[in-house]
């Protein structure tokens, strides 16, 4: 098994990524607009958006991705009751 190689995503992953993403929306029975897609990219790819894209990479392309954003620590909220 040949192992894949985790990034950030690039301008020049757009293509790949939008196979991807397709596979998953597809696999969740989730229609994608174009319009949807162009802004989910949009964010992945600037670096002050609080979303990120990852990439696992091999040497034939593209093989997984993951979004994510950050969640404030519950230490900085008012109180801890959200956690009780």
């Amino acid at each position: 098994m040949t192992s894949a190689h985790i990034r950030p995503v690039v301008s020049a992953d757009f293509d790949q990524w939008r196979r991807l993403y397709q596979g998953y929306a597809n696999f969740y029975q989730v229609a994608l607009s174009d319009d949807g897609l162009q802004t989910t990219w949009s964010w992945l790819i600037e670096p002050a958006h609080v979303c990120t894209g990852l990439v696992a990479e091999q040497p034939d392309g593209l093989v997984g991705l993951a979004h994510f954003r950050g969640m404030p620590s519950h230490a900085s909220w008012p109180d801890d009751r959200v956690f009780r």
